[in-house]
């Protein structure tokens, strides 16, 4: 089996968190689909420091290099890196926090100058695999907002994102706890919802990895015409960058 590459995203910036044990069942879930062949990468946005973009442009001029000196770079390049993308945030404000919002602003403003489009109104296609999870204090605290937030980005940047056997995504709630282990907590005592939000965070692993293996033989399939359409580059980076090539695409 090809290698496929997750990215597992914590959101929170606590060091303890909801966020992270609902992201490590789905990782579960994706392991029960490729077994050794999931290389797991994980970024947590605990202790990180994200600015936000201030509107430069300077990335004009540096072909999609933020000038900003922080962890950006580190979680650019592992996003680019991977098959798969799961989110797992908390809510704040009825939607994921304002660190994660810094990252898509610059994420999208320093693509676009790295991937120049070769015709008007055409972008690069990154086709991930994009499943999200949003945790909050009550059952309804936007969770659904949150990951349709999660979703509109994943469209944006042309990936796809997937529900698993949920509506759009993974939604928690800790009853009103600030407890960092808090729906662990619940789903050991059997508390039925917090169950539901384990059970689905293992599928939306699986849904994912399922896709990104049918993804990863329909590339190498059809890799031969996709190198002659500049809007597939960021596939066939990726593509050479697992198996150690170059993309052979300018």
């Amino acid at each position: 089996m090809e290698e496929i590459v997750l990215l597992g995203v914590s959101a929170s910036p606590r060091k303890e968190a909801n966020s992270l044990f609902l992201l490590d069942r789905a990782i579960a879930g994706a392991k029960d689909v490729c077994g050794d062949a999931l290389r797991v990468e994980r970024f947590s946005f605990y202790q990180k420091r994200m600015s936000p973009c201030i509107q430069c442009y300077r990335c004009d001029k540096t072909k999609g290099e933020c000038v900003v000196q922080d962890d950006f770079r580190a979680l650019r390049d592992a996003w680019l890196s991977a098959d798969i993308v799961l989110y797992s945030v908390p809510v704040w404000h009825l939607s994921f926090p304002s660190q994660l919002k810094a990252f898509f602003d610059r994420l999208g403003q320093s693509l676009s100058k790295r991937y120049v489009r070769e015709r008007r109104g055409e972008q690069a296609l990154h086709l991930k695999v994009v499943g999200s999870i949003a945790q909050g204090m009550d059952i309804f605290s936007g969770q659904e907002r949150a990951l349709l937030d999660l979703m509109d980005h994943a469209v944006l940047q042309n990936c796809l994102p997937i529900s698993g056997e949920t509506y759009i995504g993974v939604g928690g709630w800790t009853q009103r706890s600030r407890g960092p282990s808090r729906i662990e907590e619940l789903a050991v005592a059997g508390e039925e919802i917090a169950e539901f939000s384990v059970a689905a965070a293992g599928s939306l692993g699986r849904r994912c990895a399922q896709l990104a293996r049918i993804l990863r033989a329909g590339f190498l399939a059809e890799e031969e015409w996709m190198r002659a359409d500049p809007a597939y580059r960021p596939v066939l980076e990726r593509l050479a960058r697992e198996s150690g090539g170059t993309d052979g695409c300018a």
